[in-house]
């Protein structure tokens, strides 16, 4: 089984892995130098670099910075290939993050989630939860000066590379739609989740997806997801993971392709 998730935009900072400039790492992570992901992953980092080392109003505009993250984002984007890394896992936090809360699993778990996780991002393409990684914020969303939208930018990459990575395992998509927009499954091995909210609306109840609560329960079907597969029972289909969300309350509506998860709290 995989799990596909998205990134964070907020990160840990430090990290006890070399930088990737170092001779003895591999730039372009475990994909491999020359690698169609590596190599797309180097132009966008070393063009986000630059024009974060050379001109942060323009840098501001291309990565969608809000302004109070302009001078920390440019900083450390700017020396992207110089930091420590870390796992990704380990990496990446927010609200998400918080309902994997990996700090807190048993090592049968922690190797579960480094096995079972895949994380998309706009900076990297796609990541294993344990590949080391630096901090970065290039969101899906971005546009740069010379190498266009950066979801464009992977798509030809993610589409040729990813079904290798997958193989015939069955999928979990938690991704959010900038991130899912990266790469589109076909149909088949793949469930996509969705989470709403029962909310009161005057005399009635309404479903949406509210950001902030979507985030956070797709982090706690994660780590069920996490935690099943280190007792050596992975979910292997739609139904597999139907009965792990309604064991964390929630009600599984199955849809073409995906579930609808309602929390009707």
């Amino acid at each position: 089984m995989f799990i596909l998730l998205p990134p964070s935009e907020a990160k840990s900072p430090g990290g006890k892995g070399f930088p990737w400039r170092s001779a003895s790492t591999d730039p372009t992570l475990v994909l491999g130098a020359g690698s169609a992901l590596g190599d797309v992953r180097l132009k966008i980092l070393s063009e986000v670099a630059a024009l974060c080392a050379e001109d942060r109003v323009g840098a501001a505009v291309a990565l969608k910075l809000p302004a109070g993250a302009v001078d920390d984002a440019c900083v450390r984007n700017a020396g992207v290939f110089d930091c420590y890394t870390m796992p990704a896992l380990d990496r990446y936090t927010g609200v998400l993050y918080d309902g994997l809360d990996v700090a807190s699993m048993t090592r049968a778990m922690r190797r579960a989630a480094d096995a079972s996780v895949l994380v998309f991002s706009g900076g990297l393409g796609i990541v294993r939860g344990s590949d080391l990684v630096p901090w970065y914020r290039v969101p899906a969303s971005a546009r740069l000066p010379i190498g266009g939208t950066v979801a464009a930018s992977w798509r030809g990459a993610l589409a040729s590379e990813v079904p290798a990575v997958l193989g015939d395992r069955f999928v979990v998509d938690l991704r959010s739609s900038d991130y899912a927009g990266l790469w589109r499954p076909p149909a088949g091995r793949v469930v996509a989740i969705r989470v709403l909210q029962q909310r009161k609306a005057g005399r009635k109840r309404v479903e949406q997806v509210v950001s902030y609560h979507s985030k956070l329960v797709k982090g706690h079907v994660a780590r069920a997801l996490v935690e099943a597969a280190a007792r050596r029972r992975p979910a292997k289909n739609a139904d597999d993971v139907g009965r792990i969300a309604a064991g964390l309350g929630l009600d599984v509506r199955p849809l073409q392709g995906g579930l609808d998860l309602v929390d009707i709290g």
